[in-house]
């Protein structure tokens, strides 16, 4: 592909995702697909829940057109279009966490062993000798994709959040396969993924992203747009780093990349266990949630989050480029994690022992998030 096609695809599967976002959202009411605020979703009125359904439909669309075969398809399509249908179904009827959670696990393994993608290791993290799973290879990479795709989900929790944190980990994703691509060849036919995921994306944060004109979102991308997008990154840190050869990506550096969900994500399990919760329970105690307490404001909330990941990532490649030690990368991501826990544990249990209520300035959740 030349850099004019690249735009041309990216202008393409953006004006498609607009094109069926707008479509779907005038119809659905009549598909149910309708987010009501509640007792935990603050949003201001009744809010279509169709982005992810339209995302979808434009990565689908703008392959068709122009003749590319999306990567292990049917597989990588067969997997998608599941998390996708999980997602939709939970938007419609708001199913219970453990079968939720059993059936993209599922998903997870219909859709990778047949392909062949699955995590083999996970790189040099102890040391100087690769960490090979063997037999674990199969229950882990259903672990691993599942829980990348309830972190994104549960990073939705604002407007525009998930969606642009996700943007800036596919562009990471991205420069990771050009420098691989430009130094081995391979992963070309990844290309056109990247660039038409990152096109539906942006028409879809058109509607989503808060604006000067506009004060809030017209529209979600619901659980159906969350756990694609999260099936689609966790796919891609898998694939770019067990199926592109020995200059692959390190799987620590996507560990970086996906930094902030997977801090936010992992954080509240271990609060929510200490509490003498169920991990998978539901609250509004998230890093967005913790800021926005602190009187910051949506929009400024979506800003540092997502500068905050786009210098992780950068920090994974750079780490990856420069020849950082797997163990340091996953040492520092560690202790970085154990921190981040810590003042977060500490800082809700001190807002529980106060009497004030807790205050969430310009707090509107998307619905489709934790």
């Amino acid at each position: 592909m030349t850099l004019p096609d690249h735009w041309l695809y990216l202008l393409t599967s953006a004006v498609f995702s607009g094109l069926a976002c707008v479509g779907l959202a005038l119809r659905a009411e009549v598909l149910g697909l309708i987010d009501v605020p509640d007792r935990r979703k603050h949003h201001v009125g009744n809010t279509p829940i169709v982005g992810g359904i339209g995302m979808f439909f434009a990565l689908i669309l703008t392959a068709a057109i122009y003749s590319f075969p999306l990567p292990s398809t049917p597989h990588f399509l067969f997997g998608a279009a599941l998390f996708l249908l999980i997602g939709l179904l939970d938007d419609r009827f708001e199913l219970p966490a453990r079968p939720r959670l059993i059936a993209q696990m599922l998903a997870v393994l219909v859709s990778t062993v047949p392909s062949g993608l699955q995590l083999d290791h996970l790189g040099a993290l102890l040391g100087p000798w690769m960490l090979s799973l063997g037999w674990l290879a199969i229950p882990f990479t259903m672990i691993a994709i599942t829980g990348v795709a309830n972190a994104i989900n549960m990073s939705d929790g604002i407007d525009g959040l998930s969606g642009s944190i996700a943007l800036v980990s596919l562009s990471a994703f991205g420069i990771a396969l050009g420098l691989i691509h430009a130094e081995t060849g391979a992963g070309h036919s990844l290309l056109p993924l990247l660039i038409m995921l990152a096109g539906a994306l942006i028409g879809f944060l058109v509607f989503n992203l808060r604006t000067p004109w506009r004060s809030r979102a017209s529209l979600f991308m619901g659980d159906a747009g969350t756990l694609f997008l999260g099936y689609t990154l966790a796919w891609l840190a898998v694939h770019l780093s067990q199926k592109l050869g020995p200059n692959g990506l390190p799987p620590v550096a996507a560990l970086w990349i996906l930094l902030v969900p997977l801090f936010d994500t992992l954080s509240c399990m271990i609060r929510r266990i200490f509490e003498g919760k169920s991990p998978m329970s539901a609250d509004r105690r998230h890093v967005h949630h913790l800021l926005l307490s602190r009187g910051i404001s949506q929009g400024r909330v979506v800003v540092i989050l997502v500068t905050i990941n786009a210098c992780a990532g950068a920090t994974g490649l750079l780490g990856w480029r420069l020849g950082v030690p797997d163990s340091l990368m996953f040492g520092v991501f560690l202790m970085l994690l154990t921190v981040f826990t810590h003042q977060t544990v500490r800082f809700w249990k001190n807002q529980r022992i106060d009497t004030k209520p807790l205050q969430t300035p310009g707090l509107a959740p998307s619905g489709s998030g934790d």
